[in-house]
């Protein structure tokens, strides 16, 4: 999950007091934070809003269920192999992102 944060001092200390610790980030626009194997992404002026993230292992056959059932991706699957990501919005108007690395 992506937060699109005010402060990001005072949400990694919020996060951190929750038993969220550090693992990744340039600590001056974002963090990634980690619990329990869940990770909290936290973005100070990158996002426009929340964000979910998924990272299944195969993107390419999601965007293709999802352009087939009529949603409309930001940013297109591509074809062939190796990384890829997109961005699509749910009916309630929520940012999900589908990142594949290879």
């Amino acid at each position: 999950m992506g937060l699109n944060v005010k402060n990001l001092r005072a949400s990694r200390l919020f996060y951190e007091s929750v038993g969220f610790q550090e693992v990744d980030g340039d600590g001056k626009s974002w963090v990634m934070m980690e619990r329990d194997g869940s990770r909290i992404g936290l973005y100070q002026g990158v996002l426009a809003r929340n964000m979910l993230t998924f990272r299944p292992r195969d993107a390419r056959a999601v965007a293709s269920r999802l352009v087939a059932d009529g949603y409309e991706l930001d940013a297109g699957a591509g074809s062939g192999s190796g990384e890829v990501h997109f961005v699509v919005h749910d009916p309630d108007g929520n940012q999900l992102l589908f990142d594949q690395a290879t």
